[in-house]
């Protein structure tokens, strides 16, 4: 089963993008650097319109290019997104 213990650490990893109600500034993500892991994983997130979410929170000042584009698209393309906070 070589590789189980990694896909458990995935799936801990972006356990606190499933919830409605997302806190980035207390995820403990690197999101500072453009080329980062968890910036790829939190792009994609906001691409795929994720339908739950409800509140957001994250620090503007703290997040790379990447995660603000995305910020952006989500909010125009969400019909569930009622609370942003930056």
């Amino acid at each position: 089963r070589g590789g189980g213990g990694g896909l458990a650490v995935a799936m801990e990893a972006v356990l606190p993008l499933q919830a409605s109600s997302v806190d980035l500034t207390l995820s403990g993500f690197d999101l500072g650097s453009d080329d980062g892991m968890m910036v790829t994983t939190v792009v994609a997130w906001m691409e795929s319109e994720p339908s739950a979410l409800t509140s957001l929170t994250l620090d503007w000042g703290q997040v790379c290019g990447r995660v603000r584009e995305a910020l952006l698209g989500a909010v125009r393309k969400t019909h569930t997104l009622v609370a942003l906070n930056v």
